[in-house]
């Protein structure tokens, strides 16, 4: 069960009403301006193709229309907790040019632990991911791999390589325009990566809709793998970029306890003013109320004709 459709307090304030979601600033933000898309329905993965394309070009133009010009910020990620809860975080600090920001790693769990999160571990036993790679691809069928890159081949970054297939991969699908893989280092059994074949830019809400339609179409493909292969009903998802840029998606399954039981952790003490280096679906301690009211009073229209506004 959703933590966030539980309790009345995780409702987005100053919220825009959407056909198929609600979208506002969080009261419980992890860093500052974060804002909340809750679907009406607890699952983004079962969603229609074409409603679930537009609940995330609706959170990708909110990002671009209001967020990132209110609050003056180079871009913002995406983390989606599996269940209704659609995070928008901006990310505070980062320089004018790309670099890499990176956290430190946490242990691999193999249940889930109340909340998702991006920051690597330890390299996953080579065993256990061969074992991993075997399962995913008797599901998506995959048996040779297609190394053809939409690009120049003297592009060097790390996913342009794995494409054309120069380095170790555990590819689990492709088609003739993205392919995903296993990571290594994930902090959970199953951990996918989505990459188009051409170079896009790490920035996922800045891609142009035609692009993102695409990657995005992709990934509900992969979702559906990653739920055969690890026996999970529930996947995450995340657009962050600052490990490698060049565009990816990354999925976590939502593995769940004993008996089939799962519980997303309410909010904690989680808050950082500039980007950590990792994205989290953990809630943060309660906004102050004055800096809440002057965020909403600030945000621009609601995403897509014939949204409304809703008083909070």
């Amino acid at each position: 069960m959703s933590f966030a459709k539980s309790a009345e307090v995780v409702q987005p304030q100053g919220r825009k009403e959407l056909h198929h979601s609600l979208i506002g600033v969080s009261r419980f933000p992890t860093t500052p301006g974060q804002c909340i898309q809750l679907l009406k329905r607890d699952d983004l993965w079962s969603l229609p193709a074409n409603t679930q394309q537009d609940v995330l070009l609706a959170a990708k133009e909110f990002e671009q229309a209001s967020l990132r010009p209110l609050l003056d910020v180079r871009r913002s990620g995406l983390a989606y907790n599996g269940f209704d809860c659609i995070q928008l975080t901006p990310m505070h600090g980062l320089s004018e040019k790309w670099q890499p920001v990176s956290a430190g790693s946490c242990e691999r769990s193999e249940r889930f632990r109340g909340f998702l999160w991006t920051k690597d571990s330890a390299h996953m036993d080579q065993i256990e991911l061969d074992e991993l790679h075997r399962k995913f691809c008797e599901h998506s069928g995959l048996k040779e791999n297609d190394l053809s890159f939409s690009g120049d081949d003297s592009d060097d970054n790390l996913f342009a390589r794995l494409v054309r297939g120069e380095i170790p991969q555990w590819r689990v699908w492709q088609d003739d325009n993205h392919i995903a893989f296993l990571t290594p280092f994930g902090n959970t059994p199953g951990y996918t990566v989505v990459v188009p074949r051409k170079h896009l830019s790490s920035d996922i809400l800045g891609l142009d809709d035609g692009d993102f339609k695409q990657l995005m179409a992709a990934t509900r493909k992969v979702v559906e793998i990653i739920k055969g292969a690890m026996g999970c009903k529930r996947v995450g998802m995340f657009f962050e970029g600052f490990e490698i840029d060049y565009a990816h998606v990354k999925l976590v399954p939502v593995l769940d306890g004993a008996h089939g039981s799962v519980a997303v952790e309410g909010p904690s003490d989680e808050y950082h003013k500039l980007y950590p280096g990792y994205l989290s679906t953990r809630l943060g301690p309660e906004a102050d109320p004055q800096a809440l009211e002057e965020i909403i009073y600030h945000l621009g229209p609601a995403p897509r004709a014939g949204a409304t506004d809703v008083t909070a």
